[in-house]
């Protein structure tokens, strides 16, 4: 479902049915949404996912938090380097700017206040556009949540954690994520480097709209095994 930033869509009557709905499936709602009476909303009906959720009070984060919610914030969304992007029309800068600044702690307020974040860049365009937004968003999260260790934990377990809310849709639901032992997902990264201390080695990097536009495969993920197949190996 939509909610945008200066409307909030749908009554709480249509959004429960939605949330039932998906109940009787088995699974869950996820929201694009913004403000806190939009959030509010979605709790009240039991909504589990939160898509961008920039303008939330704390208030709004603890009980998003107490309901066993998840945000997934796409934080490339308040870095000032947006401003950068050449299909920026010059008239908006100064608000991409100022909105940059104002929520520069919104990562930040999202741990304080207990809720569990998700890994997610939903920069839609060409394929090299889209992939470099996405390695952008791994480095400026090492930057919001001021952890690598935090970030790794949304790019993995903790989205792992959402995907389960999917019950019998969950695709991951015949056999053990997170290990190495017969019968769990053979998914698998061999990196050459230490992620903790270097996030560049799994593709992170603080160039986005300055960046070689070009394609590169990151050459320090030596294997990538997904489902038991081997898609790369340079060992």
């Amino acid at each position: 479902m939509l909610v945008c930033i200066d409307t909030t869509q749908y009554s709480k009557e249509e959004i429960c049915a939605i949330v039932e709905a998906a109940a009787d499936w088995g699974t869950y709602v996820a929201a694009h949404v913004f403000t806190d009476r939009a959030v509010n909303r979605l709790l009240d009906c039991g909504v589990k996912t939160f898509d961008h959720g920039f303008f939330i009070s704390e208030e709004t984060m603890r009980k998003i938090a107490a309901a066993g919610g998840f945000v997934v914030p796409q934080m490339w969304g308040i870095s000032l380097d947006l401003a950068k992007n050449p299909l920026m029309a010059p008239a908006k800068i100064p608000l991409v700017v100022a909105q940059g600044k104002k929520y520069k702690d919104f990562g930040r307020n999202l741990l304080k206040n207990g809720v569990k974040v998700v890994f997610a860049s939903d920069y839609v365009g060409k394929f090299e556009d889209a992939e470099l937004a996405r390695r952008y968003e791994i480095w400026w999260r090492t930057q919001t949540f001021d952890s690598n260790f935090e970030v790794l934990k949304q790019l993995t377990s903790t989205a792992g954690d959402v995907l389960a809310l999917s019950g019998p849709r969950n695709p991951y639901q015949a056999g053990k994520q997170g290990v190495i032992e017969e019968g769990a997902y053979a998914d698998i990264l061999l990196v050459d480097g230490n992620q903790l201390e270097d996030i560049s080695v799994i593709g992170g990097t603080d160039k986005w709209f300055e960046a070689d536009p070009e394609w590169k495969p990151i050459e320090t993920l030596d294997l990538i095994m997904k489902d038991g197949k081997i898609y790369k190996n340079t060992l």
